[in-house]
């Protein structure tokens, strides 16, 4: 047993000692790298080309090892005091069953059309309609739009409440009018006609009223007449009686005197025909108003219960109108949470779910678009590669196919020069290992006549072994890089095409992502789940300056910040916003239920204010606030909506006023941006504020289901970001105790 346990403790020994004392051996080593992959152009003409090329072994010597883990966050620099409620449901405080009040067929469901209104013509249709109009008084004042002009000179406007209506000064108006058809969605005013039942009958009615009431004028004014008549009668018999006392006998007189009393009564009976007449007219008025169905709250129309042509009784609904200026949110939250919550005191910001549609598709391509980039301009020029073989170049205005540049293999990667280089220019790397330049201006001139010579794209003066993935350009213009399946970077001088360097092998997989940052600085993204970051200054070797690990890997395109100061990085289902400087997390972006990872790419737009990332199987694109040390959670601004394919790259314009997506289903997508504003130094943030509020209730009891507490939210919302029915996530910001 003895020597059993002495064989035992040896092997383990042996074991140990292989284990940990055998030598380390450098994965980047060059012997490390795969077989059969070759390096740049070796023809001797790019003889001079390697000799510049730094050597790995003297960039090792010369650089200390900088590697950085992406640990999670700090918790005294970056904690999560939120409560996130996904899912949380805006209903409305206000809604309205908007019904008939009177019997008959619906003549219209919609809303009359506007001077200047564009309306599309399924949705444009004629009705007959009528309405009282009023003489307008020379001396009233009337806006010029409400002046119609009647019969001769005379001048009316509509009747509106509160006017009288006087005998032989009023009239009914009827005509035809552009009635455009409401759809569920559609938005309305308060106290606008959103329906009209046929209103023939009515119309007769107060025909007839407006007949009667001028007869009824006519008999009061005879009776006036005759009532004077014998009221003379009467005089002319007291001044004869007077001048010659017996000359009129006494019954004559009574009867002269009963008659024109007679007449006196009659005149009042008379003006009081025309008072009756006027309110019978008023109320064959308003029941010709009733015919016209109007919402009494603004809001949106919910529901659509009849169609045109439908018969609709008294008080019968016709829609539904929910109220959006006023809203309750209401969500769920664990059970656990509800002591932190403090009803009218625990403050919480609403995100609310804001799908928008595309402002263009462009269609070209005949394969799978590969990569997108938008260059500058009068009118920006979207640069779009793809797997046809092919470069496009789109004007931004109107869509239009400007120009197109075939390739002898796929097109799998484009980028273009910023606001600040010397030249406007895009460049195309491809499946066969090859780069082209391409000068946007001098096509565009092209295209649009302005030179006759045809320009050609410039073709880089070497090339890898094996595809490109990724393009890039300094913030001057000057250079660009490349960086492929070969796992190399190359450094490019954009004016002869020539290389200027190689940057030392640090990936040990294929390189997706480049970017430089205006600090001389170039961050590249590899597939062996590393970031790093080298020092690209003119005229020295580049040097790696920082290496972050343990990526995720699942976002093969990440940004970094226009000031060069913080990185994207993926890890996990979440991107992280690191500090190139302290190497910590700065933000995060999370998407509220936890359970979609993002993928293809996360891209910083121009100003640094949102971030396009794409998630889920689905590619589902979505836009972010980006972290501010205020906020450190990134807030969904937008979903943008396609169901067609996924989105394989994005850009951004120079300005941040759109961004372009290539998608997998051969067609460019171009998404309006959120309104941003400058100030007098160019520095922008966006219009759109977050909106605040505070818990306003916590319900007692508990959903057995799920062990959720219903939590309510009540918020004006002026400027209509909430809509009823929407879905949205709550972020409560109970209080923190310090420990």
């Amino acid at each position: 047993m003895r020597y059993f346990f002495g064989l035992v403790t040896l092997c383990i020994g042996v074991f140990l000692a292989v284990t940990y004392l055998r030598p380390i051996v450098d994965p980047d080593a060059p012997e490390a790298n795969s077989p059969g992959l070759q390096g740049p152009d070796s023809s001797p003409e790019k003889s001079a080309v390697k000799d510049r090329v730094t050597p790995l072994v003297e960039n090792e010597v010369q650089t200390p090892r900088a590697t950085f883990i992406a640990q999670s966050p700090n918790v005294s620099r970056f904690t999560e005091p939120w409560i996130i409620v996904a899912d949380a449901r805006a209903l409305s405080l206000d809604k309205q069953e908007v019904p008939s009040e009177r019997d008959g067929k619906l003549l219209v469901i919609g809303t009359e059309v506007s001077q200047g209104e564009q309306v599309t013509s399924d949705r444009r249709f004629l009705a007959t309609i009528g309405y009282l109009l009023v003489l307008i008084d020379p001396k009233e004042k009337v806006k010029p739009e409400q002046v119609i002009t009647g019969q001769g000179a005379s001048r009316w406007r509509r009747w509106q409440e509160g006017d009288s209506v006087e005998p032989g000064r009023v009239f009914l108006l009827k005509e035809q009018k552009e009635y455009k058809r409401l759809d569920i969605g559609d938005e309305v005013k308060a106290g606008q006609t959103v329906a009209l039942v046929d209103p023939s009958l009515a119309l007769g009615d107060l025909n007839i009223k407006i007949a009667a009431l001028d007869s009824s004028e006519s008999e009061r004014r005879a009776s006036v007449k005759t009532k004077e008549e014998a009221e003379r009668r009467v005089a002319a018999m007291e001044e004869s009686q007077r001048r010659v006392p017996g000359s009129v006998s006494k019954d004559d007189y009574e009867g002269a005197k009963l008659t024109a009393k007679r007449y006196y009564e009659e005149e009042i009976a008379k003006r009081s025909a025309v008072i009756k007449a006027q309110q019978e007219l008023l109320q064959s008025n308003t029941i010709l108003l009733k015919h016209e169905i109007q919402s009494t709250i603004p809001g949106t129309i919910k529901v659509i219960y009849k169609n045109r042509g439908d018969a609709v009784k008294t008080l019968e609904p016709v829609m539904q109108i929910q109220r959006h200026d006023r809203l309750r949110i209401e969500g769920y939250v664990d059970v656990q949470d509800t002591a932190r919550i403090k009803p009218g005191k625990t403050d919480v910001v609403i995100e609310p779910t804001q799908p928008v549609s595309r402002l263009m598709s462009l269609e070209g391509h005949f394969d799978e678009v590969t990569g997108v980039a938008v260059a500058r301009g009068a009118i920006p020029t979207i640069i779009s590669g793809s797997a046809d073989r092919t470069v496009g170049g789109w004007n931004s205005a109107n869509g239009q196919l400007l120009w197109r540049i075939p390739h002898r293999t796929a097109v799998l990667s484009v980028a273009s020069t910023g606001l600040k280089a010397e030249r406007n220019l895009a460049i195309a790397g491809c499946a066969d290992g090859t780069a082209s330049l391409i000068d946007v201006d001098r096509f565009n001139d092209f295209a649009n006549q302005k030179i006759k010579e045809q320009p050609e794209p410039l073709v880089l003066k070497g090339r890898h072994r094996g595809a490109v993935h990724c393009v890039a350009f300094s913030p001057d213009g000057k250079m660009c890089a490349t960086g492929g399946e070969d796992r190399e970077i190359y450094l490019w001088d954009t004016k002869t095409g020539d290389m200027l360097n190689q940057v030392p092998s640090r990936h040990r997989a294929p390189v997706t992502s480049l970017q430089f940052t205006p600090l001389q600085q170039l961050v590249s993204v590899s597939r062996d789940n590393t970031l790093v970051v080298w020092s690209v200054e003119s005229g020295k070797p580049p040097v790696r300056v920082t290496e972050f690990e343990r990526r995720s890997g699942d976002v093969p395109q990440l940004s970094v910040s226009p000031d060069g100061t913080r990185v994207l990085f993926d890890q996990d289902k979440e991107i992280r916003l690191l500090s190139l400087k302290t190497h910590q997390p700065e933000g995060i972006i999370r998407n509220a239920s936890g359970a979609t990872k993002f993928a293809t790419m996360a891209l910083f737009d121009p100003d640094g204010l949102t971030v396009l990332t794409s998630a889920g199987t689905d590619g589902r694109l979505q836009l972010w606030r980006t972290p501010t040390a205020n906020s450190m959670r990134a807030a969904e601004l937008r979903q943008f909506m396609w169901s067609e394919g996924a989105a394989t790259s994005g850009a951004f314009s120079p300005d941040g006023s759109f961004c372009v997506t290539g998608m997998q289903d051969r067609r460019v997508l171009v998404w309006p941006m959120p309104e941003r504003k400058r100030d007098a130094r160019g520095h922008a943030e966006l219009v759109e504020k977050e909106i605040r509020s505070r818990i306003s209730k916590v319900e007692e009891f508990i959903d057995s289901s799920n062990r959720k507490v219903p939590v309510f939210v009540e918020l004006e919302n002026p400027d209509n970001r909430l809509v009823p029915g929407s879905t949205a996530t709550l972020v409560i910001q109970p209080e923190t105790k310090a420990h």
